[in-house]
């Protein structure tokens, strides 16, 4: 009878485990589905912002400029924009002129 008591008591206590573990899981299963919903909203969110900053890439490029020529020494400028020239002239400028003239130029205007 009293393997009987403790077998039964042991049963009881298995029991109690698997009723408490089984409550985690579903305590776990709720996070899950919950974590799942809170991605799929991120991921929503995140693909919007990239295609709308896809669509202001598109709207903001400036196309190149062809053959542009510096305004300070008649040359064709390296890049396909050129550089802002002022504050020495209205225009733009290549490289060379704009790190030896322009810059430079720049810099004092700062420091006065």
């Amino acid at each position: 009878m009293e393997k009987k008591n403790e077998l039964i008591n042991g049963m009881c206590g298995v029991f109690d485990y698997i009723q408490k573990q089984e409550t985690k899981i579903k305590d776990l299963k709720k996070t899950i589905e919950q974590l799942e919903l809170k991605f799929n909203l991120l991921e929503r969110d995140y693909n919007n912002l990239k295609e709308e900053n896809e669509k202001l890439k598109e709207e903001d490029v400036i196309p190149p400029l062809s053959n542009v020529i510096c305004v300070l020494c008649s040359r064709e400028c390296e890049n396909e924009y050129g550089n802002n020239a002022q504050p020495l002239v209205e225009g733009r400028c290549c490289d060379v002129c704009n790190e030896k003239k322009v810059i430079p130029m720049r810099v004092l205007q700062i420091r006065c």
